[in-house]
């Protein structure tokens, strides 16, 4: 069957379609302030502060499928995917446990895919959102809505369609600018045709939650 996906075009606009809100009343929330917190607490990075090797402030920013549970809501995980401004060594076997609504679920930092393994738009307008963890020694930030829809059609697991569906569906990113950033980020490499496959998937999906439109 034929797709009625429109051609390719280059739009810059907004980063995203509507203000987006983290849901501070998760479960995954206070998974990672006890993540963080116990973190903290185990490197001693507060005594570190009173020696001559402190370390600065570490930017922790997440990707990945428990930023966009953060924006949506849906699909809890508790797999951590971030990048770190600093080069602290977190341990393999750290975790904390998250009570989710189908049993104890293990929190703890991913080891792959990181975040130089993805595509990212690279489109400069720095968005990210804030996380007021009160964790002194980590600033916590979640990559915005539109950046997460175009790193995870990197691979586009089945895990990461669901994510990109809820993405969609509470209006967080538009067709245009999708559209605009998906083609960004391939910089000199050309697209397969497995990478169309999945960007015709995402209009699609664009294109169903924004009526009269497939590209705004």
């Amino acid at each position: 069957m034929a797709s009625s996906t429109p051609p390719l075009q280059m739009f810059p606009g907004p980063s995203v379609a509507a203000n987006p809100v983290i849901h501070e009343h998760l479960p995954a929330y206070a998974g990672l302030k006890a993540f963080f917190a116990r973190l903290e607490e185990d490197l001693g990075l507060k005594e570190q502060k009173e020696d001559e090797a402190w370390i600065p402030r570490v930017g922790v920013y997440l990707f990945g499928g428990l930023a966009a549970h953060l924006y949506t809501g849906e699909h809890p995980t508790t797999t951590i995917h971030a990048t770190l401004s600093y080069p602290i060594s977190v341990p393999t076997e750290f975790h904390v446990m998250v009570p989710l609504p189908g049993g104890l679920s293990t929190m703890k930092m991913a080891s792959s895919p990181k975040a130089n393994e993805l595509r990212w738009p690279e489109m400069g307008d720095g968005f990210e959102i804030n996380l007021p963890l009160g964790v002194e020694s980590f600033g916590v930030r979640v990559v915005q809505p539109l950046d997460l829809v175009v790193s995870m059609c990197t691979y586009f697991t089945p895990e990461e369609e669901a994510h990109v569906a809820s993405l969609v569906r509470a209006g967080l990113i538009t067709g245009s600018n999708f559209d605009y950033a998906w083609k960004k980020s391939f910089k000199e490499e050309a697209p397969s045709a497995r990478d169309r496959m999945i960007h015709a998937q995402v209009l699609s999906m664009l294109a169903q939650h924004t009526p009269g439109s497939s590209l705004d």
